[in-house]
C-alpha cells in the first residue's frame, strides 16, 4: 500500500484544509477536542531563550532559514552547461518547467526558487536548502550534500495541536519527503527543533486491498537511510480510538535503516480504549516488520499506548515467503512509562538490545492501566500443536538475541521474559524485577546484577518451562540481593552456577525440577528465617547440588514434602561437597530420595518422616544439637562413614533415633562420633 506522493498532492492541501474547517463536527473533531484538552500537559521542546509553550509552534526559530524574498534580476533560462550559480534572491518560475543543461549546480545563498519545476540535465546538483514544497525537481540531479536538513518552514508539516486530517498529511508528507530526498542521493534526513502529531490509525490504501497494516500506516523510513533527530525533535501519535494496533515509525521490509535520537511520544493517556482494563490495543512507537540491518540509537520512547518497539516478520517459518527480521540493534534508548511492554519480539534473529534504560514499564498511570504482559521486554514467538499429529508447529521464531548492559527499574510484572526463544543471552544488565523464561532453548541469564525493589513480589530469576523445546539453559554469574527468592528453578534442563545471592529469604528454590546442576553458588543472608536451598512441596529428580557455600540464619538445606507423590517414588537428588556454615540444621522432612554426601555442615542433620535418604562421608560439627536426629517414622535410611562432632554437655547424642522409627530401617555403619 503506497501513500499518495507529496509532490502530487501539495497543490490541493490548502483547499482541503479550507473545506475541513467549514465542515460539521466529526469524530476527527472530537479527537481533536481530546487532544486540545490533554496535550497541554505534554512538554514542548524549546530552544534557549524561547518561552516554554510557544504561542505559534510554526513561528521562526533559531536554525530556520532566513530567506531573501527580493525578486532576482535574472532567470535560469540561459544558464550554461556545467555552470555553478549561488541563489541569493527569489526566483519565481511562474508555474513553468525549466529544462537545465548538463552539469548545472545550484547553491543556496539565502534565496529560493518557487512555483515551478526544474528539470536537470545530466550530473545536476542542487543544495538541499533550496528544496521546498513549492518547487518540483526532476531529471538527473543529486543533492550537493548527502545529509538533508529538514527546514520546517519550507515544507507542509504542521506543528502543535491539530486535527486527524492534518496529522495524516504530516504523516504522508514527511514520509514522501524522505523518499524524495533519498531519490536525490540523501542518506541522512536530519530534523532539528520540531514537534508535530502524526495520524497512524487510518487506512490510506487506494487499491482493492484496503485493510489496515500497522507497519504501512506508520511513517515509513526507507532502506539505506538514516533518520537523525535532535534532542528537540518530538514526533507524537495523534490519539487513536478503539481496537486499532498501529505504529508511529515503520520499518517495513527495508534494510540498512537507522533511527537515531529524538523523542517518540505516544497517545497512552489521551486515546480512547475500547473496553477498559487490559485492552490489547494502541500504538507501538516503532514497528519493525522484516527489517534487515536496522539500528535504533539514542531514541527516547515514552507513553506508548500499546508498546515501545515491536519486532516481527512477514510469513510463517514453514512457508516459502517467510521473510524474517534479521540483524537489529537497539542501543542507548530510553523507554519511559510504556504501556504493556517496552519491547515485544515475536519473530526475528540476530538481535542486540544494549545500553538502554527501561523505566516503569506497564505501570498504571492516572489515565490508563498497564495492559497485559507487564514486562519491559517480551519474546513470544507463536507456535501450536497440530490437531491431528500432535506435532509442535513453529509459526514464528525468535533466535540469537543478546540483551546486555541495560538498566531496568519499576516494571510492573518483570524486566525480561522469554516465553519462547532459542539462543537468548541476557547478560551484564542492572535489573530490579524478575527475569523469567517458559519455553527457552539454549539460553543464558548470566552476569547480571539484581537489586530488589521494596517488597519484591517475585524472585530475581524464574527458570521454568516444560516440553521438548526446553533444554540447555543456564543461570550463572549473577549477583542477587534482597529478594524473597533469589532463583526459582522449575521444570528441567538448566544449570545454575557461580551466582552470588545475598540477603534473600530463600537463595535457590526447587519446585518441579528435573535434570539440573546447581553448583559453585554463594548464598549468604542475615534475613531472619532465611533458607539456603529449598525444595518445599516439590517433585525433584536427577538434580545435583554441589560445591555451594551457604551461610544463612535458618536452614541451609530445607527439603520438606519432597518427592512424596506416587510418581516420584524413584526420584533422586544428590547433595554433595557443599559447605553449610550456618549453625542451623539441614532438614529432610516428609521427603524421599536424597543422597547427602561429602558435605561440611555446622548444624546437625534433622530427618522427620523421611524415606530413602543416604547420609555418607560428611563432616558434621554441631554445637547445639544432636549430630543426626531422626523423628517420626523414617524408612530406608543409610548413615555411613560420617565424622560427627556434637556437644558433650546436655542430652545430645551423635545419632538420635526416636522410638517411632524402627531400628531395622536405619543402617548405622562406620561413623565417627566425637
Amino acid at each position: 500500500m503506497r501513500k499518495p506522493h507529496f509532490f502530487l498532492t501539495y497543490l490541493i492541501i490548502f483547499g482541503f484544509l479550507l473545506n475541513f474547517s467549514l465542515s460539521s463536527c466529526t469524530q476527527d473533531d472530537l479527537i481533536a477536542n481530546i487532544l486540545e484538552d490533554s496535550v497541554s500537559e505534554i512538554p514542548v521542546p524549546t530552544n534557549p531563550g524561547e518561552p516554554t509553550t510557544p504561542t505559534d509552534p510554526n513561528a521562526a526559530k533559531p536554525g530556520d532559514l532566513v530567506i531573501n524574498a527580493t525578486p532576482c534580476d535574472y532567470t535560469l533560462a540561459n544558464i550554461a552547461a556545467n555552470a555553478t550559480l549561488d541563489i541569493e534572491c527569489r526566483l519565481d518560475l511562474g508555474g513553468k518547467t525549466l529544462n537545465l543543461p548538463a552539469g548545472v549546480t545550484l547553491n543556496f545563498k539565502g534565496g529560493e526558487i518557487i512555483n515551478g519545476t526544474l528539470n536537470f540535465g545530466a550530473a545536476g546538483k542542487i543544495d538541499g536548502d533550496l528544496l521546498n514544497y513549492k518547487l518540483k525537481v526532476t531529471g538527473n540531479v543529486n543533492l550537493i550534500n548527502d545529509v538533508f536538513q529538514l527546514r520546517n518552514e519550507r515544507w507542509e508539516l504542521v506543528q502543535g495541536k491539530t486535527t486527524s486530517a492534518i496529522a495524516q498529511k504530516n504523516n504522508d508528507n514527511l514520509e514522501d519527503l524522505m523518499e524524495f530526498t533519498k531519490s536525490l542521493g540523501a542518506t541522512t534526513f536530519s530534523i532539528g527543533a520540531f514537534d508535530a502529531y502524526f495520524e497512524v490509525s487510518k487506512v490510506t490504501s487506494t487499491t482493492t486491498n484496503q485493510n489496515f497494516y500497522p507497519q504501512k500506516e506508520a511513517v515509513n523510513i526507507p532502506s539505506d537511510f538514516t533518520l537523525l533527530m535532535s534532542e528537540n525533535t518530538i514526533l507524537r501519535v495523534f490519539p487513536t480510538v478503539g481496537k486499532v494496533s498501529a505504529g508511529l515509525l515503520g520499518i517495513d521490509d527495508v534494510e540498512n535503516t537507522v533511527i537515531k535520537g529524538g523523542t517518540l511520544y505516544g497517545d497512552r493517556d489521551i486515546r480512547k480504549y475500547s473496553n477498559g482494563q487490559n485492552a490489547e490495543e494502541g500504538v507501538y512507537l516503532i514497528y519493525i516488520r522484516s527489517g534487515k540491518n536496522i539500528s535504533i540509537e539514542g531514541v527516547k520512547l515514552t507513553m506508548g499506548s500499546k508498546g515501545g518497539i515491536n519486532i516481527n516478520s512477514y510469513g510463517f517459518t514453514f512457508n516459502p515467503d517467510y521473510n524474517p527480521t534479521d540483524n537489529v540493534g537497539i542501543r542507548s534508548c530510553t523507554f519511559d512509562k510504556i504501556r504493556m511492554m517496552s519491547i515485544a519480539i515475536t519473530d526475528g534473529r540476530n538481535l542486540i538490545i544494549e545500553n538502554n534504560e527501561f523505566i516503569n514499564s506497564s505501570q498504571p498511570t492516572a489515565n490508563s492501566d498497564g495492559g497485559v504482559v507487564g514486562f519491559a521486554m517480551n519474546m513470544e514467538a507463536v507456535r501450536k500443536r497440530d490437531a491431528n499429529t500432535g506435532e509442535l508447529v513453529l509459526y514464528q521464531k525468535v533466535q540469537d538475541v543478546i540483551i546486555r548492559n541495560n538498566k531496568e527499574r519499576g516494571s510492573r510484572e518483570g524486566s525480561i521474559t522469554i516465553y519462547t526463544g532459542d539462543r537468548i543471552t541476557i547478560e551484564n544488565n542492572d535489573i530490579e524485577n524478575v527475569i523469567s523464561w517458559t519455553f527457552a532453548t539454549n539460553s543464558k541469564v548470566r552476569n547480571n546484577t539484581f537489586t530488589a525493589p521494596n517488597n519484591p513480589l517475585k524472585p530475581a530469576i524464574t527458570a521454568g518451562g516444560a516440553g521438548e523445546t526446553v533444554f540447555n539453559n543456564q543461570v550463572s554469574g549473577n549477583t542477587i540481593s534482597g529478594y524473597g527468592v533469589g532463583i526459582s528453578a522449575n521444570h528441567k534442563n538448566v544449570i545454575i552456577f557461580d551466582n552470588k545471592i545475598y540477603n534473600c529469604k530463600t537463595g535457590i528454590q526447587l519446585k518441579v525440577s528435573t535434570d539440573m546442576d546447581v553448583y559453585d553458588n554463594l548464598i549468604k543472608s542475615n534475613v531472619t528465617g532465611s533458607y539456603g536451598i529449598s525444595a518445599h512441596i516439590a517433585d525433584v529428580n536427577n538434580v545435583k547440588i554441589y560445591n555451594n557455600e551457604v551461610e544463612v540464619l535458618s536452614h541451609p538445606l530445607y527439603f520438606v514434602q519432597l518427592n512424596m507423590l506416587g510418581s516420584s517414588v524413584n526420584n533422586m537428588v544428590s547433595v554433595y561437597k557443599n559447605n553449610f556454615t550456618t549453625s542451623a540444621a539441614p532438614i529432610f522432612s516428609n521427603s524421599r530420595g536424597v543422597i547427602f554426601s561429602e558435605n561440611v555442615t555446622k548444624g546437625g542433620l534433622q530427618l522427620s518422616n523421611a524415606d530413602k535418604i543416604s547420609i555418607l562421608d560428611n563432616i558434621i560439627d554441631t554445637k547445639s544439637s544432636h549430630g543426626i536426629s531422626l523423628r517420626g517414622v523414617n524408612k530406608n535410611i543409610l548413615i555411613e562413614k560420617n565424622n560427627i562432632s556434637y556437644p558433650n554437655s546436655g542430652n545430645f547424642e551423635c545419632i538420635n533415633i526416636a522410638s517411632t522409627t524402627a531400628l531395622n530401617e536405619v543402617k548405622n555403619i562406620n561413623n565417627s562420633c566425637n
